[in-house]
């Protein structure tokens, strides 16, 4: 069998320096994983708001219309003032209501 041989104090660092590296490269793997994982779980959430914006949205469009319909077939066309509530008749329908 051999003689096993020393390495340096310069070389046995060395060694030791890169395996602490991979160590560290290693946690840092894990760390990155996790962060991962919680970004993909944020990201799935913004996801599924998104949807529920989206939906929230189609339906406050359906319920406008709807009363845009209902007050237009009680009032006639014109223009509101969201600010005071009051309703202008559109010149043309008063005419043809006259």
């Amino acid at each position: 069998m051999s003689e096993p041989i020393k390495f340096t104090d310069d070389e046995s660092k060395q060694v030791v320096e890169i395996r602490n590296k991979y160590q560290d490269i290693q946690i840092r793997f894990g760390e990155f994983a996790l962060y991962k994982l919680k970004v993909e779980e944020d990201y799935e959430r913004l996801g599924k708001l998104e949807e529920e914006l989206r939906n929230e949205y189609k339906a406050t469009q359906t319920t406008e219309a709807t009363l845009i319909e209902t007050l237009t077939k009680k009032y006639g066309t014109g223009k509101l003032n969201p600010s005071t509530g009051e309703f202008t008749p559109d010149e043309k329908a008063e005419k043809k209501s006259a």
